[in-house]
Order: C-alpha cells, then structure tokens, then sequence
C-alpha cells in the first residue's frame, strides 16, 4: 500500500512540476509578444506624431477612399463601405 502511495505522490509532484514549467514558458512567451507590441505601438505613436508635424489636415474624405478601396480588394465590400460611409460623414 505504502509503494502506491509514494508512486502517485511522485506521478502528482511530476504533474505539478509539468504544469509549473508550462506557465512559466506561457510566462515568458507573454513577456516577448508584449515586447513587440510595445515596439509596434511605440512606432505607430512615432509615425503618427512624424506625420502631424509634417501636416495636420486630416481629410476624411481620402480616408473614405482608402477604406472602400481596402476592403473591395480584401472582399469585405459592403461591411466596408457603411464605416467609410460612417467615417466620410465626419
């Protein structure tokens, strides 16, 4: 009785020690995308700032063109065309 005892306290420290080194991995696979992430937002950020000192006039649109032509060429017409008739209104 006492080697099942001791076999499933060592299958069950095995699975705890498993599920340990899983989310530590998760944990550091979490840390690297968030890494790029905030590389990305911090080059979005420097893009837009760049492209408001250079000119401020945001036109709408030209945004409503840039829309219904992105979404015509990846199929997504007529959810497309209601935001960039959405987005023109403004």
């Amino acid at each position: 009785m006492s080697t099942r005892k001791s076999y499933r306290s060592i299958v069950a420290e095995q699975a705890r020690e498993e599920k340990q080194r899983l989310l530590e991995e998760r944990n550091r696979e979490v840390e690297v995308r968030n890494s790029e992430l905030s590389q990305v937002v911090l080059g979005l950020e420097n893009l837009l700032e760049n492209a408001l000192s250079i000119d401020s006039n945001i036109s709408f649109s030209s945004l409503m063109r840039i829309l219904v032509k992105s979404s015509t060429e990846s199929g997504h017409a007529v959810q497309r065309r209601s935001e960039a008739t959405l987005v023109g209104a403004l």
